[in-house]
């Protein structure tokens, strides 16, 4: 039996904003972040985050790279296993269309929305999501990422 409960989730970016979701169930009910949740038996973390966003969005995105592992403070409310999650960024999987697509929450998450990233201060998010949408961010604007099939075929 693992020591871990391992999970997902992804930075999804349009132009100078990000997707973010307000969790509606512990351990993080309340507070803003990006979509993810558990890697479900047979996927890779890749096809986890992609589940996620759509599954806590509507949205399709299209993974460009992996930023790193998160281990937050909070432990899985269930198990009490400490999370270890794998964090991805990408964009629509459609590309930068105008407007952007309206996200609609739904599973676990209770709200949805496009936010500005100069405007993330305003909304109280979990531990290490700002890191992570600005290393994101600045990936993305440098354009510094494998192409979305590398990734997803890991």
């Amino acid at each position: 039996m693992e020591d871990v409960l391992k999970a997902a989730s992804m930075v999804v970016l349009h132009d100078s904003a990000v997707l973010i979701v307000k969790r509606g169930k512990p351990p993080a009910r309340g507070l803003w972040s990006i979509p993810g949740g558990r890697i479900e038996p047979g996927e890779n973390p890749s096809q986890a985050a992609l589940r996620e966003v759509t599954e806590e969005t509507g949205i399709e995105a299209a993974i460009l790279g992996r930023l790193g592992l998160h281990t937050p403070k909070a432990t899985d409310p269930k198990t009490g296993k400490s999370i270890l999650i794998e964090v991805f960024y990408g964009a629509l999987a459609a590309g930068p269309i105008k407007p952007r697509p309206n996200p609609v929450a739904s599973d676990d998450a209770h709200a949805a929305k496009w936010v500005e990233i100069s405007q993330l201060e305003n909304y109280h998010l979990t531990d290490g999501t700002h890191q992570f949408i600005l290393a994101a961010a600045l990936l993305f604007a440098e354009n510094r990422h494998p192409s979305a099939d590398t990734v997803a075929n890991e």
